[in-house]
């Protein structure tokens, strides 16, 4: 899938804060939110991602009474409703696109949390946990011909290696999908 245009949805207090989905290659990916008690009489807000089979161009609505996702994931409860989903072609030696799942887990210093899904030789949907990243929520970026997007961030281990934080200069790292694995 050479051809093949990334999709992304932000979803947050400034961009569809109910979440939405996107469509494409075969998939539709719904991104949603729980609300859930955090315990001390208010609300965090969990988000689900849920991935569909659609063919191109099917508009059909899913109903979540009768149909079965192929893929649900629940994020981690934050007070911070800040997440991202993006259909994007990571490991260009496989039949199809991924899914990138990015979640703010809130806190200082912290962290975007990144799980990638793909399809294994088997068909089914993997989970690919990329790591917990400093900052806020990213999507993949950086094409590099003929080997996929990349998940551009920086490198953690920087931090705090020789100054504090706000001293410390990571320098950015580059991550690839290979098979089941970030590299």
């Amino acid at each position: 899938m050479a051809d093949f245009k990334p999709l992304l949805l932000r979803a947050g207090p400034d961009d569809n804060p109910s979440g939405g989905s996107l469509m494409a290659a075969g998939i539709r990916a719904t991104l949603s939110f729980r609300t859930k008690p955090d315990g001390y009489g208010g609300e965090q807000q969990q988000p689900v991602l849920r991935l569909w089979p659609a063919s191109n161009g099917d508009d059909a609505s899913v109903s979540l009474l009768t149909d079965t996702p192929l893929l649900e994931h629940v994020g981690l409860s934050s007070g911070m409703t800040n997440a991202l989903v993006q259909i994007v072609e990571l490991d260009v030696n496989n039949s199809g696109p991924e899914v990138l799942f990015s979640q703010y887990s809130g806190g200082a210093h912290c962290c975007a949390l990144v799980t990638v899904f793909r399809k294994n030789d088997q068909g089914a949907w993997q989970a690919v946990d990329a790591g917990a990243f400093d900052g806020d929520i990213f999507p993949a970026t950086e094409p590099v011909p003929g080997h996929g997007y990349l998940l551009a961030t920086l490198d953690n281990r920087f931090l705090y290696r020789f100054s504090s934080y706000t001293g410390s200069s990571p320098p950015p790292r580059f991550l690839a999908l290979r098979g089941d694995r970030i590299v």
